[in-house]
């Protein structure tokens, strides 16, 4: 998938002559995942997945108007829409980014009647600044293109026909680009009922 974004946005209000000040707006992003798929009981999957966002080197916020553009430039800061995979603790906007995501799952138990539907899987991801002057998440402030890299599992279990779990768990180990190197954990629970 690649996305282009063309046209006129507003530039930082605070810098600028006015609240009224618009600038061209210059962005492109792409997104490629490949899955590989092995047959079997177990039904492994091997997935690789490349995301890129252009960015603005004088954007001190990702997609703000507020402490975004600088005023008197091309705005080349992508603003995301939609939905992205890009992990479950660190979840960067995509902007200003390559992200890198290795991933594999399997079902470890397809002979157990009850646990047949249970997958078992994990992620890795690396994540970097597309330019090293502008932000590709709002804490991250010192001026370093590293922003680190995150490992993600998960388990998926379909009990029933209509009751399903997940538990997520992640760890993202911060880079360069932030102040604050402390690994952030992630944890998540669900139970859906359908009717």
């Amino acid at each position: 998938e690649v996305v282009w974004e063309h046209g006129r946005g507003y530039a930082d209000i605070l810098t600028g002559p006015g609240p009224n000040q618009l600038e061209d707006v210059e962005a492109f992003a792409a997104d490629v995942q490949i899955n590989y798929f092995i047959g079997g009981m177990h039904k492994p999957k091997f997935s690789v997945q490349y995301t890129f966002a252009s960015g603005d080197d004088d954007r001190t916020r990702p997609s703000d108007t507020v402490a975004g553009n600088l005023w008197g430039s091309n705005d080349y800061g992508f603003n995301a829409f939609g939905f992205r995979y890009t992990g479950y603790s660190f979840a960067p906007v995509v902007t200003n980014i390559h992200v890198l995501r290795f991933g594999f799952s399997f079902l470890p138990f397809p002979n157990q009647e009850v646990m047949e539907q249970l997958e078992v899987g994990a992620d890795v991801f690396g994540y970097a600044s597309a330019t090293s002057g502008g932000a590709s998440d709002a804490s991250a402030r010192v001026g370093s293109q590293s922003l680190g890299y995150e490992a993600d599992t998960h388990i998926y279990w379909r009990m029933t026909s209509d009751v399903s779990m997940v538990v997520r768990y992640a760890v993202f180990f911060p880079g360069h680009a932030f102040a604050d190197r402390t690994s952030r954990h992630s944890l998540f629970t669900g139970l859906t009922l359908s009717f």
